[in-house]
């Protein structure tokens, strides 16, 4: 359940459903018109706010502006896919795997302590070679986002696509298994527990896409306290169970918050 912040959050009620639910509802079936990769999110990881120390490293990217809202830059339209949607627990969570067993959710668990092991290995168990890794603590992460790194990854055969200047709680990160592999070989012991997970992927990408969505940083989406709980409760009494895009949330956050 991983969290020292706000304990047992991935089981907190959001309108009727478990906080990890409702990530695993966003992200399942985003549609898109590539072979879809499985996309795997994360229970029991926090969300450190580590692309900044990722920027500080010394690693050659390229920057994709896309205008703040990839649903109007990037868009995929052409036949929908079903995507497998797999939640990627350490071995300890045993309310997350009994919920799940009796819900037909994929479920892979893992190493309790390294993140990119336990996504290694549960890309390795779905034969994948790219994974979108989502964090369980982001329940209106992107799937417009989604469609657009994935787009971006194939069409650069980029390790590491993720986005930058972006409202909290929307991202996700598109990885390949060749940039995990390496990870986990270069790592020291400390790193491979530490919570800088983007930052271990993007140093031991070959090449690297950040994708700039323009701002609005101080608005957050993410659950890391009490109070963001309640915030993301009152987004789905809002908008019920389909929340709007990046651009709509953005709208709802300035509304209320300035």
């Amino acid at each position: 359940m991983g969290s020292t912040r706000l304990p047992g959050k991935a089981m907190a009620d959001v309108c009727g459903k478990p906080l990890f639910e409702r990530v695993w509802q966003r992200v399942n079936g985003i549609g898109c018109s590539l072979t879809p990769p499985p996309i795997f999110f994360d229970v029991n990881c926090v969300s450190p706010e580590d692309i900044k120390k990722a920027m500080d490293t010394n690693v050659p990217f390229a920057a994709v502006p896309v205008m703040g809202n990839p649903k109007e830059a990037v868009m995929i339209p052409d036949a929908v896919s079903a995507v497998d949607v797999v939640v990627c627990i350490d071995d300890a969570s045993t309310d997350i795997r009994d919920y799940c067993m009796g819900r037909q959710i994929d479920l892979y668990q893992g190493d309790a302590g390294n993140v990119i092991r336990r996504m290694h290995d549960t890309a390795m168990h779905h034969n994948a070679d790219v994974v979108v890794r989502v964090t369980g603590d982001n329940p209106l992460t992107s799937p417009a986002l989604i469609r657009a790194m994935l787009a971006i990854q194939e069409a650069t055969g980029a390790g590491y696509v993720a986005p930058v200047n972006h409202p909290r709680g929307v991202r996700s990160e598109v990885v390949t298994v060749e940039t995990m592999e390496r990870a986990l070989r270069q790592m020291t012991p400390e790193q491979a527990v530490d919570d800088n997970v983007s930052g271990h992927l993007r140093q031991w990408s070959h090449d690297n896409v950040l994708v700039d969505l323009g701002g609005n940083e101080d608005v957050r989406f993410t659950v890391d306290y009490p109070e963001d709980l309640e915030r993301v409760r009152q987004v789905y009494a809002d908008f019920g169970d389909d929340p709007p895009e990046i651009a709509g949330l953005v709208q709802w956050w300035r509304e209320r918050y300035g």
